[in-house]
């Protein structure tokens, strides 16, 4: 028969177990959109759909920002942040502004051909707020299955 000490302590390393296999999860997750932007992003490169159909993008900024949603989320939950969807929410804005600046001032530096110019004003804010709805989509989802 097991006393009340040794049930505590069972009790907590189960705890213990969920706790890790929810956090291994949720690293899964990122790391699994991560992989599918990244798919995406190189298909679009090899095929060079970006000339073709230079729309088809906004699928990469979308699970781009899925993926670093997941991620932020994750590292919210490992490191007891608070605020969790906040942080993943305005963490995707300000990763893809800087994403989107970076791409920007590799164009000053480096030639790109004329299809594959990024134009901040109109392309890079509308790829941030397709990030900002991949984020919302992994919140929402996550809340879902949460509760």
């Amino acid at each position: 028969m097991v006393n009340k000490k040794e049930h505590q302590i069972l009790k907590e390393k189960l705890d213990q177990v969920i706790n890790s296999c929810q956090e291994q999860s949720l690293f899964s997750t990122a790391l699994l959109f991560w992989i599918i932007a990244l798919v995406i992003e190189v298909t679009l490169r090899i095929f060079d759909l970006y000339k073709t159909v230079p729309e088809v993008d906004l699928l990469s900024h979308l699970f781009a920002g899925i993926a670093i949603a997941a991620s932020l989320f994750w590292l919210s939950e490992k490191w007891k942040w608070t605020h969790y969807r906040g942080i993943a929410i305005v963490g995707t804005i300000i990763i893809s502004l800087l994403w989107e600046l970076a791409e920007s001032l590799q164009e000053m530096l480096f030639y790109n051909p004329p299809h594959l110019l990024d134009f901040f004003i109109w392309d890079g804010f509308v790829d941030v707020i397709i990030a900002f709805v991949g984020a919302i989509i992994f919140v929402l989802v996550r809340k879902k299955n949460k509760t």
